[in-house]
């Protein structure tokens, strides 16, 4: 955190980060619309589970995750909010959430 009391600072940190990780986000398995939201995928036989961090400070409305490499018919489900609603598009999925401090979302296969 910044002097100001702001997490933005963090930005600086999370642009150098992703440089390592290589192509701005483009190859990860799951990339969300805000900067300081952080998410990792699991998968497992099942589905995949991923998981929602919250570090910006204050709680998000309208947080926008997806998810690439998901296989055809799967259900979204928040642990928080409970199912969602995943838009497919090719391999992806993309699923709409708000989003206090942290929560998972479960992709399960039918």
């Amino acid at each position: 955190m910044n002097p100001s009391g702001s997490l933005r600072a963090g930005e600086e940190a999370q642009f150098l980060a992703e440089a390592f990780a290589g192509s701005g986000g483009e190859n990860r398995p799951v990339v969300v619309s805000t900067p300081g939201v952080y998410a990792t995928v699991m998968d497992a036989p099942g589905g995949s589970v991923v998981f929602l961090n919250n570090a910006t400070g204050k709680p998000l409305d309208n947080l926008t995750v997806r998810v690439r490499n998901v296989p055809q018919g799967v259900t979204a489900e928040s642990a928080r909010v409970g199912r969602l609603d995943p838009q497919r598009n090719g391999d992806e999925v993309t699923v709409k959430l708000t989003l206090p401090t942290s929560d998972f979302i479960a992709l399960r296969r039918k």
